[in-house]
């Protein structure tokens, strides 16, 4: 047992529900509460856990000596506005490269000593999970952002735009930077920040590697997907790979396309889905694949709590 608590600098909303969710269930994390920690003084409520609320407490207000271990599911916004207390903490703080950005965060190797290291987001995970056998050349990506990676605000805005529009009302785009119901665009301007850190992460991943990455926004409330498209170093064998993936408890290997969309991969509990692979018929070291997972559960899983896992294992 750590000396300490460990503490979730966060708000209210999907990310939190999902991480309190896998957290009873994580070894190693079952037998801690979670200190829940909020920016600003009044701001949260509470979350549920293990049956019943958890309160919020500010930041500045608790005993800042006794947190161990810091998960950050915050924006970078509220990283920024509570930087100087975080910079205060004697202990490993751990969130990813978009949140903890105002914090000049290294990348996490398992670090026991106090500090600001990033974990990847879901989708350099799940890249990484299926070409971890592929060196590759080249690497080009296509994210279909779904409505959630704004949290429950973008799902609540797509859900009225919805309403509005089939009942022929005008809408008013709010977090979205245009009407997304019934639509799709590329991102841009600061909306391509996602996309930025996701080329950020696969070029610290695959350092020898050309990576390029864009995203659209799509008019899906829950999942991404990842469209993939790769040069490598050697020939493609397409049925390795498949025997790789189908034994791999991570990735699920599919050759019906009914079972490789988001909605599908939302029940893999956590796993990734591959479908559509296509080796080129002109160039033998081109692979094309298309990647759907739940985005929120997956960072959950094989990031956030990952890292907690393993700082647990070494006391700290």
């Amino acid at each position: 047992m750590i000396q300490g608590r460990i503490a979730l600098l966060a708000s209210e909303g999907l990310l939190l529900d999902s991480l309190l969710a896998e957290w009873q269930q994580t070894p190693g994390l079952q037998d801690y509460e979670p200190l829940l920690l909020s920016a600003v003084a009044g701001e949260g409520d509470s979350a549920m856990f293990r049956g019943r609320p958890l309160a919020f407490c500010p930041l500045e207000e608790v005993d800042r000596s006794q947190i161990a271990m810091l998960l950050v599911l915050d924006s970078a916004l509220v990283v920024e506005s509570a930087q100087s207390l975080l910079k205060q903490l004697a202990c490993p703080v751990i969130g990813n490269w978009q949140n903890l950005s105002p914090l000049a965060a290294e990348a996490f190797t398992g670090q026991q000593q106090a500090g600001f290291y990033a974990v990847p987001q879901a989708a350099a995970t799940a890249i990484a999970m299926l070409l971890e056998h592929l060196p590759c050349e080249s690497i080009d990506a296509t994210m279909l952002l779904p409505a959630s990676v704004y949290g429950r605000a973008g799902v609540e805005e797509l859900a009225t735009q919805t309403v509005k529009l089939l009942n022929g009302q005008a809408i008013e785009p709010g977090v979205f930077n245009q009407q997304l119901s019934f639509n799709c665009y590329p991102v841009a301007g600061s909306d391509t920040e996602l996309a930025e850190v996701l080329q950020r992460e696969l070029m610290v991943t695959f350092a020898d590697a050309d990576v390029h990455v864009s995203g659209i926004q799509v008019p899906v409330f829950h999942g991404l997907g990842v469209q993939l498209s790769v040069i490598c170093r050697d020939e493609v064998d397409v049925d390795k790979l498949q025997r790789e993936c189908r034994g791999s408890e991570n990735l699920a290997w599919q050759t019906d396309a009914s079972q490789c969309s988001v909605m599908a991969a939302s029940q893999q509990q956590g796993q990734v889905v591959v479908g559509n692979v296509r080796q080129s018929q002109v160039d033998p070291y081109r692979l094309d694949a298309w990647l759907a997972f739940d985005d929120v559960q997956l960072y959950v899983r094989k990031s956030l709590l990952s890292a907690a896992q393993i700082l647990l294992k070494h006391d700290l």
